[in-house]
């Protein structure tokens, strides 16, 4: 049918469309038919058009539109009924126009239906912004090809034009934005504004007879339960209903055996992109690792089309004698240069009012006067750290608060990455007792295993941390935070360092590690070839404080015990405890007749002489002490 020809009216047994291009509002969905598209109610400050709010000396034409394309993953309607819109202000909107077309190379071609909108509202009308027309004959989707949806209008000369197209972001930009215009600013062919990452055009098309729009992301999450226990699959579903679903219903196979599912949601899950819906299913009666499969049959009560077999989430079933809890280290490399150092701090504190105890900093200083010689083999493999966290030695760096949201607005994306560590369960459990004799601190550490049988991939490494520790001339870069009040309203708990200048000292450090063993994978024999499931096996490391003379503090010293996997370098689990009452380093009795027999710099070079900055000073008997020489 050519642009601009008489339509029939179409009607639908129990829902008749109004006349053509009417505006309606009242118009009753079926229980098959959805609106498609993206509409928030908010006008995005990506919203494209003419650009500067200033007087055009020309009309300019607009034509805004939306891709179905040929696979229909988007959308499986069998017609298209209707189109819903709307503008910034209808102020200086002319001659509005909706319409179909087809696919002309990826682009907008003819027309295939047409209607013209004579009366329109806008966002400037809040309660009734949507333009919603009813197409008078609807349109069969051909199964072969894409079609275009969208709408066209005019902005006459000498008036403000502003930014007249509402664009909204969402999470997947593809086939959103299709935008023309003429002069003073013409866009002479269509453009897909949507591959610029712009967002997608605040369009919703009425589709009818449309089957449930609904598909699993392939993969599921690696689970933990207990034999013969009940436990939800958190599975993935990609919703393309643009009001929602309410009910999945399929079947879940776990080692051959297939169980029937129907859940109904305690509330719509509208929006389109993926959501968890936790599908209730038994664990097998063994222990072992088993497949989960998850088949989506039905959303809404109505069949789910399968023509790319996208209704299928499979994933890894652990079952174990029993589920035991997982501590995640948050490894961070700094230094006083490091002016992401305040992100780290508040970082730890966010995840750790999300997961308490269960967090573990390790803060790698690398100033010469705080650095840890024990890590200097995983740091030369590891370079150009500073700044960044690793989380259980598996990920990437990360930024910290971050996480790998580098880029856009400053965002709390750190949880993104621990979470799925907290959900894991451990292979073993691991708890460490640390005690002191004449200063020597000795970790003891205790591993059980919920298996029998081969692990000779593991491995337990220790590291010695201090808290508290100070120098008046330690100076700590803040320039990124410093006076970023604009930070402070994204994220309160970094108001005291917005308050701060530039450069700040009289800080005290928390977390910093002063000695390690087995840094990178852990002590070699410390857990025998083979173990039993529950026994425990015991090993232990002794620090003597003597050869670590950097630590300051020596009430404040933790021990962190870390099991590794030798074959990735992953963090399997970790505890950390402080040293019980005082190290004995104050309370160790001092000889008044002791004399000095050996000084040294922070960087361990001997010198016959007091030199300013911190002196490292070695007496007789056997005491180390820090001295500030100014």
């Amino acid at each position: 049918m050519s642009a601009g020809a008489a339509e029939s009216e179409i009607s639908k047994p129990d829902n008749p469309a109004p006349a053509a291009g009417n505006i309606t509002k009242k118009f009753v969905l079926g229980d098959r038919d959805i609106w498609y598209g993206y509409w928030n109610g908010v006008i995005d400050e990506n919203t494209v058009g003419s650009g500067a709010p200033t007087s055009m000396t020309k009309s300019v034409h607009y034509e805004v539109a939306i891709y179905l394309p040929p696979e229909r993953r988007l959308t499986t309607a069998e017609t298209i009924g209707g189109l819903r819109f709307t503008f910034p202000t209808t102020q200086n909107i002319q001659n509005v126009e909706i319409w179909i077309a087809e696919d002309n190379n990826g682009l907008p071609g003819n027309r295939i239906r047409t209607r013209v909108v004579p009366d329109i509202v806008g966002m400037d009308n809040p309660e009734n912004p949507l333009n919603e027309v009813i197409f008078g004959q609807g349109y069969s989707t051909p199964s072969d090809k894409g079609v275009f949806v969208g709408y066209s209008f005019d902005m006459p000369g000498g008036v403000s034009h502003g930014r007249p197209v509402v664009v909204q972001k969402t999470p997947d930009y593809d086939h959103g934005l299709y935008l023309f215009q003429t002069d003073p600013y013409p866009i002479p062919e269509w453009q897909n504004l949507s591959r610029r990452n712009i967002g997608h055009a605040a369009i919703q098309v009425l589709l009818f007879n449309a089957k449930a729009n609904l598909s699993l992301e392939p993969e599921g999450p690696e689970l933990y339960t207990t034999a013969n226990a009940m436990f939800d699959i958190p599975v993935p579903v990609f919703n393309r209903y643009s009001h929602g679903f309410r009910s999945v219903a399929g079947v879940v196979e776990i080692d051959g055996v297939k169980t029937p599912f129907d859940v109904v949601l305690p509330e719509i899950i509208s929006g389109i992109g993926v959501s968890p819906v936790n599908i209730p299913a038994k664990a097998p009666s063994k222990t072992g690792v088993y497949e989960y499969k998850v088949t989506l049959e039905k959303a809404n009560g109505c069949p789910v089309d399968n023509r790319f077999n996208d209704n299928v989430c499979t994933g890894k079933l652990n079952v174990r004698p029993r589920l035991v809890e997982k501590k995640i280290v948050y490894e961070y490399f700094t230094h006083f240069d490091d002016t992401k150092y305040p992100m780290a701090l508040v970082d730890i504190q966010k995840l750790q009012q999300l997961y308490g105890d269960r967090i573990i900093p390790v803060f790698v200083h690398r100033h010469e006067e705080l650095e840890c010689s024990d890590y200097d083999d995983f740091l030369r493999q590891n370079t150009n750290m500073i700044g960044f966290a690793l989380i259980d030695r598996v990920y990437p760096k990360a930024q910290p608060y971050k996480g790998y949201y580098i880029y856009g607005d400053f965002v709390f994306k750190m949880n993104e990455v621990v979470e799925p560590r907290a959900n894991i369960s451990a292979v073993a459990d691991i708890s460490v007792q640390p005690e002191i004799h004449d200063k020597v601190v000795t970790a003891n550490a205790n591993v059980r295993f919920v298996f029998s049988g081969d692990a000779s991939k593991y491995a337990v490494g220790f590291i010695l941390t201090e808290n508290g520790m100070s120098n008046p001339d330690w100076v700590q870069f803040n320039y990124e935070i410093s006076g970023n009040h604009g930070l402070a309203d994204k994220e309160p708990l970094l108001a005291p360092w917005v308050e701060l200048p530039a450069k700040v000292k009289g800080l005290k450090y928390d977390n910093i590690v002063i000695a390690s063993a087995g840094t990178g994978k852990g002590i070699e024999g410390s857990i025998p070839a083979t173990v039993e499931e529950e026994v425990p096996v015991t090993c232990s490391h002794d620090f003597n404080l003597r050869d670590y003379p950097k630590f300051i503090n020596g009430d404040n010293l933790y021990v962190t015990a870390i099991l590794y996997n030798t074959e990735t370098g992953e963090v399997v689990n970790a505890d950390r405890k402080r040293l019980p009452g005082p190290t004995g380093v104050e309370e160790s009795v001092i000889d008044k007749n002791a004399v000095e027999i050996a000084r040294y710099t922070v960087d361990g070079r001997r010198i016959s002489q007091p030199v300013p900055g911190i002196n490292i000073v070695k007496y007789s008997d056997g005491r180390v002490e820090k001295i500030l020489v100014r």
